[in-house]
């Protein structure tokens, strides 16, 4: 085992191809356990999106007002090249699980060192929640994907600014937004992060504006095809914005997704904000606007209801028990939510907790940032609308980096050079010189030992 520790930390690139082989392989074979050829199921948002794809390869209409493009373009796309294929669906969507794992090696390997990177990616690639979603016909492996990518080129802009990554990084974050729009802050809150890095740096800065710039075009592929959808009604977001904010705030929700329905009480709210015609309106985008305009004044009238909500809201999204459709009626995908994502929580909450003081103390990598502003981004849009287990691993990349840290943190007590990445001979003892800390100290100048490595 010491072996193959030691060979990974001399050839980064061979660990990362290892790293997404093994996770490549995790995903097929659950893929043919579970059926890689069963139907699209009928109870998410998977038939909707295929009957995107189907309408648009078919007959060249694109009849979606409701969700963000980019899934249901990927969909088309492969339908497009081998026909009406869930089973070819499903072993790209294990492709890009993969490479998301490796990208989470090259992450915390760039951060905290290759040890650290091999086992956040060994989480990820073994996490229940994210394997199961190579199943599904949904966004979220290809949204993870590409939010994965932009902090990874990130991590490399802010090293080494050139035009290259930095249109490259504003690409993935305005391509990510047209997949799926519950990290919306995190585009404009990155490229503020990197304005100020790059605030004394004119290479940077001419790097940052090659960001903004390709991150503005690809920002726009949402409202053109809402445009296209809607046959000349501009819409900035998904369709279902509107929709998905009243109905995680309102007289009845419980922090998940509660239509309030059409009772005597709903319609007098209405009438207090003169909307009671809102249940009436023909058009979706028209009626979605209407949807958002009432959470808005029912939170304006309510802001303690909404503050006690946000709680609520957050419970369900990072809790060990939330609400979630996937768990109603299936108590085997709740225990195992509670033991994958429960063994997790301690080592999450201590890696932020660890890397958070060493930030504060001055020894700690600032290039960690963006993987804070994603899951303060991803706790904000929460607040705002609503959480879910599904939602949340989204951000999972991130926090495996977290619990890793904490990991490694653990192993440093035990074996402090087998922590730093010091080789280890088989007859050696463990370095008593070593602080137990040195795990989150090793950033500055693993930088520069990577890259005289590279």
């Amino acid at each position: 085992m010491m072996h193959i520790v030691r060979r990974l930390d001399r050839d980064r690139l061979d660990a990362t191809l290892l790293v997404g082989l093994v996770a490549l392989a995790v995903r097929i074979v659950f893929l043919l356990a579970y059926g890689i050829n069963a139907p699209v199921i009928e109870w998410g948002d998977d038939h909707v999106y295929n009957e995107i794809a189907v309408n648009l390869v078919e007959g060249g209409s694109y009849d979606n007002a409701w969700y963000p493009p980019g899934y249901g373009l990927l969909l088309a796309a492969i339908y497009a090249t081998v026909g009406e294929s869930v089973i070819v669906v499903r072993l790209v969507n294990a492709l890009l699980g993969a490479l998301t794992c490796a990208l989470v090696h090259r992450i915390g390997t760039e951060l905290y060192g290759p040890r650290t990177g091999v086992l956040a990616a060994a989480l990820l690639a073994f996490y229940p929640g994210h394997v199961w979603m190579s199943w599904r016909l949904m966004a979220e492996v290809s949204f993870m994907f590409l939010i994965a990518a932009a902090v990874w080129i990130t991590l490399r802009l802010s090293r080494h600014p050139t035009l290259l990554l930095g249109g490259l990084a504003g690409l993935l974050i305005g391509v990510a937004g047209a997949f799926k729009s519950n990290l919306l802050p995190f585009g404009p809150l990155l490229l503020l992060w990197l304005a100020w890095s790059f605030r004394r740096t004119p290479s940077g800065l001419r790097a940052l504006a090659a960001a903004v710039l390709l991150f503005a075009l690809a920002t726009s592929l949402v409202p053109i095809f809402n445009y296209w959808a809607t046959q000349g009604r501009t819409e900035l977001l998904a369709g279902n914005a509107g929709h998905t904010f009243w109905w995680s705030n309102n007289p009845e929700a419980d922090g998940y997704f509660v239509d309030p329905g059409d009772t005597p009480e709903i319609r007098a709210l209405l009438a207090s904000y003169d909307l009671e015609h809102i249940l009436d309106e023909p058009s979706q985008i028209e009626r979605d606007r209407l949807y958002r305009r009432l959470g808005l004044l029912w939170i304006r009238d309510h802001p303690v209801d909404f503050l006690a909500l946000g709680f609520k809201k957050l419970n369900n999204a990072f809790g060990l028990f939330p609400r979630a459709a996937v768990f109603e009626n299936n108590r085997t995908a709740q225990l195992v939510h509670v033991v994958s994502y429960g063994g997790l929580l301690p080592f999450i909450v201590g890696g932020m907790f660890l890397s958070l003081r060493s930030l504060l103390s001055g020894r700690g990598d600032l290039a960690i940032v963006p993987l804070y502003l994603l899951v303060l981004s991803y706790s904000g849009m929460v607040v705002l609308f609503y959480g879910t287990p599904r939602f949340t691993i989204i951000v999972m990349p991130a926090l495996v980096v977290f619990a890793a840290l904490a990991l490694m943190k653990l192993v440093s007590l035990w074996r402090p050079r087998l922590a730093s990445g010091e080789p280890l001979s088989p007859t050696s003892t463990p370095s008593t010189s070593r602080s137990a800390d040195d795990v989150l100290n090793l950033s500055s100048q693993r930088v520069a030992n990577q890259e005289a490595l590279s």
